[in-house]
């Protein structure tokens, strides 16, 4: 399925690679833990977007969350995750 969509992203896999290729230098660099960029570019995206995808199956079973609320406990959980926010 994903071949015939990719004619809708002419763009997407050259900016996943662009992407990458920085998050790869952070870890070269020491700066993160070493990771798959690819993965940990898709678990944001899919954090992200469950949110947009499922507002109101989130907002039945959670009640209503603001953005800030999400951001709020998204960033760190990512920020930990990457090795970048220590507890």
């Amino acid at each position: 399925m994903a071949d015939n969509l990719g004619r809708y992203w002419p763009n997407a896999r050259t900016w996943v690679q662009k992407e990458v290729g920085i998050i790869n230098g952070w870890i070269a660099r020491g700066l993160m833990k070493p990771m798959n960029a690819h993965l940990l570019l898709m678990h944001i995206w899919a954090m992200t977007q469950h949110h947009a995808d499922f507002a109101l199956q989130v907002r039945h079973i959670c009640g209503p969350l603001d953005r800030e609320a999400v951001a709020n406990e998204l960033i760190p959980f990512i920020l930990r995750g990457c090795g970048l926010l220590r507890d």
